[in-house]
């Protein structure tokens, strides 16, 4: 088994890497001469051009194709783009069949985007019939028809056993999404397809379509599950169509999916009817065509069947994020990530001060924010971002402030708001008595309210006390 690296920028290779000898940054060119065998591994580097293929015949390839991304941890993050052409000189089938003579084990592609461009061939990617592909994967990509072409039939023609096409996204297919073929009369041509949370957005034919008459080819252990097929309305024939009449669907599986826009869903030729747990309501994507992630209000989050239904339903997404999220599996490409909750903070000032005391509020709070709550502390509460309160105390008071955000993720709250207010003293007093002979005794007794912390009298003669609560001898010569 060898591995091998692409990239379109072609910086200096080295030991083991594959370097083209021209100016075209073609798939073609970079493999060519080089024979690949089952088993083989190339690996695409992410780069700041894409490789814009030249192929002018069907690339016949045993081996794997997948990301390397930048530095073969982030496979899943910074997928490489191919652009297929538009259009190649001649006609080609396909631009990649998997397969040979002797058999491909475990041949496929993987965590790439691929953009085609008025392709001329009949399909993208080909497999080989009867056992020349066994347990060929197709996983993680993003196909999006940019410029269709009259002659492009169909995206994936899945033929051969075992075959796994999961957490892929399909937009704007020409006609056909995935077609396959049955076995023939002896029961060879291929077996035990699994179609498994894949996002299909916009395609004119079916979505899944069985390859038909006149050869009466039975099939056994389709699976498809958890997909969204998005029809988006436009007169497309059923979304699945697994036989055609006179055919045998046996051990088979049609469960789990979302479909919707589409004329009809699964063709009632199926045997078992409809399948069990599909929907037909809008997945309710961010931003259809350009961002497929789920909304915490999709019907898809949490309605999928997860591997003890079907052993090879895919563990990680299209992100590479952990399946499942929650209690149970998301349909469709994208499993729904909750966001983080926000993070409550805030700054005031004043910190302190005498009533009536004004304090302003500032908020800085982190992370996405679509409500806030204030609690002043003394029964009273604002909704804006940045408030400002006045307190109004009668005695002097701590009040303990606190901030409530609200996000997609949750709520957050933020409590390290003491503001300490002081009632300014005021002075009163009475005493008695009030007139009298020489010596005249008069005692004084302090009526003053607030916070007091010292205590000055004068008593108009010249003389003071900072008792609290003096007596005074008055003498008159």
């Amino acid at each position: 088994m060898a591995t091998y690296f692409v990239w379109a920028d072609s910086p200096s290779p080295g030991s083991g890497f594959l370097t083209k000898d021209t100016g075209a940054h073609s798939l073609t060119v970079l493999v060519a001469g080089v024979t690949l065998a089952s088993g083989d591994i190339i690996e695409v580097v992410k780069s700041a051009s894409p490789i814009v293929e030249t192929a002018t015949q069907e690339l016949q390839i045993p081996a794997r194709i997948r990301s390397y991304g930048t530095n073969g941890t982030d496979r899943t993050t910074n997928k490489p783009t191919i652009v297929l052409p538009s259009p190649p000189t001649g006609q080609p089938t396909y631009w990649l069949s998997f397969g040979g003579n002797p058999p491909c084990i475990g041949a496929g592609i993987e965590n790439i985007i691929i953009q085609v461009n008025n392709w001329p061939g009949n399909c993208i990617f080909g497999m080989s019939y009867e056992t020349r592909t066994q347990e060929c994967v197709i996983s993680g990509n993003e196909i999006t028809t940019v410029v269709p072409h009259a002659n492009n039939q169909a995206i994936i023609d899945a033929r051969g056993f075992d075959l796994i096409i999961s957490n892929n996204i399909f937009i704007n297919s020409p006609k056909l999404v995935i077609e396959f073929d049955g076995g023939n009369a002896g029961g060879t041509r291929a077996h035990g397809l699994k179609i498994l949370n894949n996002t299909i957005y916009g395609f004119i034919g079916g979505a899944i379509f069985q390859n038909g008459p006149p050869q009466p080819w039975d099939y056994t252990g389709l699976k498809v599950y958890n997909n969204i097929i998005e029809g988006l309305g436009i007169g497309n024939t059923p979304a699945i169509l697994p036989t055609f009449s006179g055919m045998t669907l046996t051990s088979s599986f049609i469960d789990n999916n979302d479909i919707h826009g589409c004329s009809s869903g699964i063709s009632a030729s199926y045997s078992s009817s409809t399948g069990v747990n599909n929907i037909t309501t809008d997945p309710t994507f961010v931003t259809p065509v350009t961002d497929f992630h789920l909304q915490v209000s999709s019907p898809c989050i949490g309605t999928a069947a997860s591997t003890s239904v079907e052993p090879n339903i895919p563990t990680t997404d299209y992100d590479g994020q952990t399946r499942p999220q929650g209690t149970s599996w998301d349909i469709g490409a994208y499993e729904y990530i909750a966001p983080a909750p926000p993070a409550a903070l805030f700054t005031y000032n004043p910190h302190s001060g005498n009533t009536p005391l004004t304090v302003d509020f500032t908020n800085a709070s982190t992370g996405t924010i679509s409500g806030y709550l204030w609690n002043f502390g003394d029964s009273t509460t604002s909704d804006t971002t940045n408030p400002s309160h006045t307190y109004s105390s009668l005695v002097t008071t701590d009040y303990t402030s606190y901030l409530v955000v609200t996000g997609p993720g949750g709520d957050s709250t933020s409590s390290d708001g003491v503001v300490h207010v002081d009632v300014e003293p005021v002075s009163a007093f009475t005493y008695n008595p009030s007139t009298g002979n020489t010596p005249l005794t008069v005692d004084f007794t302090n009526a003053s309210v607030g916070v007091i912390t010292s205590y000055l009298w004068n008593f108009g003669d010249s003389t003071t006390s900072d008792t609290i609560n003096p007596s005074h001898t008055y003498i008159v010569v």
